[in-house]
């Protein structure tokens, strides 16, 4: 049943947990009038976008770990209705309820809710800071869909059919920096956290451009219940060749889990064409690759095919600077030579 019913009353408990940079936490309890309580903790830890490639927006949805326990005497098989609405602001005019239904029986796992609404993207939201597409780098805070309450629809023996609003409160870890660069020995990826508590430790995972995350990592144990600054390395000495994704896993000491932001770093022995920085002010760095021959022919090109500049690169590393007739939007960057052709996206600021 997807209906959400008008609200009623009945007794709700909150709990409550401390701050967090990544996510937080919806936990609540309802007690039926047959002498048993539902107590029940959802929690936003992924998007999952529906492409890679964003330049004008995309499609999402949202992935909640849930955990769902029943106590006291009289403990139903089964409730009759259980599920619920996130809600995100992806602009400040814009607001979107995703639905996801839960399990009857209770229960621990994962969910992904099916409304897929869409994110328009803008010149100036289309990366992140370090150039990565907004559709990857988005999290459930970077949409907004944290700190608004969970509409949860419940109905069940003793209990009436009704809305109740489970508070978001934030998790243990304040997560400062999480950043990556090449190095000799691989890449080495630093982060720093500002507080630790009831936190056990951190997994590191990484994807390739096809972004299916594995885990890297070992358990990497935290500080301890700690209140200042905590620092933390990990070299990754086997990276993929080209673009590699990182995300932060942090894990609670009661099994919760929740994601950093994810980071993109580049090796040096990568077979793809690099550019940066991307956005930029009209200069940028071309890095080819020797597969891609000289000379390479270069045209900027807009969203209607227009081609707005040209330019004949003669080597493998070139500073590319646009006129200044060229305005602040979304570009794309086509290189063909005798052997290859390529197109690269490019934000100017």
């Amino acid at each position: 049943m997807r209906v959400l019913a008008a609200r009623t009353a009945c007794i709700i408990i909150f709990a409550v947990s401390l701050f967090s940079a990544f996510t937080s936490l919806a936990q609540c309890t309802i007690v039926s009038t047959d002498g048993y309580s539902v107590t029940l903790s959802v929690q936003p830890v992924a998007i999952v976008p529906s492409t890679t490639d964003c330049p004008w927006g995309y499609n999402y949805n949202i992935t909640l770990n849930y955990n769902i326990t029943f106590s006291g005497s009289n403990i139903p098989g089964s409730l009759y209705t259980l599920q619920g609405t996130v809600r995100c602001n992806t602009s400040s005019s814009t607001t979107t309820d995703l639905f996801f239904d839960l399990p009857n029986n209770g229960g621990t796992g994962s969910i992904t809710t099916g409304t897929n609404p869409f994110v328009n993207v803008t010149a100036s939201t289309a990366y992140n800071y370090v150039g990565i597409p907004s559709c990857i780098a988005a999290t459930p805070a970077s949409l907004s869909c944290l700190g608004n309450n969970l509409a949860i629809q419940i109905n069940g023996p003793g209990i009436p059919d009704q809305i109740v609003s489970c508070t978001q409160t934030p998790l243990p870890v304040t997560l400062v920096t999480f950043t990556g660069k090449e190095t000799s020995a691989g890449i080495l990826l630093n982060w720093t956290t500002a507080t630790e508590e009831n936190f056990d430790y951190f997994q590191i995972e990484r994807a390739d451009e096809t972004l299916a995350f594995n885990t890297l990592s070992g358990s990497i144990a935290g500080k301890g219940d700690v209140n200042v600054a905590a620092s933390y390395t990990y070299t990754d000495h086997t990276p993929v060749r080209g673009k590699n994704y990182y995300r932060l896993k942090s894990i609670d000491l009661d099994g919760s889990f929740k994601y950093s932001d994810v980071i993109m770093v580049y090796t040096g022995s990568s077979n793809t064409i690099k550019l940066y920085p991307n956005p930029n002010e009209r200069t940028f760095t071309l890095e080819l690759q020797d597969d891609m021959g000289l000379p390479v022919n270069l045209s900027l090109v807009d969203r209607l095919g227009r081609s707005l500049y040209t330019e004949v690169l003669s080597a493998n590393t070139t500073q590319v600077q646009l006129p200044a007739t060229v305005e602040a939007g979304i570009y794309f960057v086509k290189l063909s030579s005798a052997r290859k052709q390529q197109v690269l996206p490019v934000v100017v600021k």
